[in-house]
């Protein structure tokens, strides 16, 4: 099966530069790679972004959550409070889910409990760069920065964090029309 046709296939995966058996693609939402299984929005076992699982459980001596929010720049100040970015269409639409508007301002989303993985409910974030190209790259997107508190951070990926909710605003693309190399 080629890359592009799987389902719900992680954007990490579509990008990797994979040689001959090193993704072994299996059915819907589960994939082993390197050694290690993603399933439904959490890796299972072997070695992810430095870090080392075994049966679906963390075993670095990391914090789990905060270090795999590091690798997209989130990381808390002394109030307890991060910032992450989200891409939606020119409508104010969620890019994956557009039936959904969203809303700017305070807010709080239905979500799934902390440490369900990150592809389930929630509000999702990532750095301002892969927020540009997570679903493709549409010109006409619009950046939400979203400011939470620690507290509501409730899965982190490295790819993507998921969120209970926090404080929503429009903000111009830092990047585009830009002169600069």
């Amino acid at each position: 099966m080629r890359k592009q046709a799987l389902p719900n296939c992680p954007q990490w995966l579509l990008d990797a530069h994979t040689i001959g058996e090193d993704v072994d693609y299996g059915v819907y939402h589960i994939i082993i790679w390197k050694g290690g299984t993603w399933k439904d929005g959490t890796w299972k076992d072997g070695i992810w972004t430095g870090g080392i699982w075994e049966g679906g459980t963390w075993k670095g001596p990391e914090n789990r959550l905060l270090y795999m929010a590091s690798l997209l720049g989130i990381v808390f100040d002394a109030q307890d409070k991060a910032v992450g970015y989200r891409s939606v269409t020119h409508e104010l639409t969620g890019k994956y889910t557009p039936h959904w508007t969203q809303p700017l301002g305070s807010m709080t989303v239905d979500h799934l409990p902390a440490g369900s993985g990150t592809c389930c409910k929630g509000l999702h974030v990532t750095s301002a760069g892969r927020a540009y190209t997570y679903f493709g790259v549409d010109p006409k997107a619009r950046l939400i920065r979203v400011t939470f508190g620690r507290a509501q951070l409730l899965d982190c990926d490295g790819e993507k964090a998921r969120l209970s909710g926090g404080f929503c605003e429009e903000i111009p693309w830092p990047f585009l029309g830009q002169k600069g190399g």
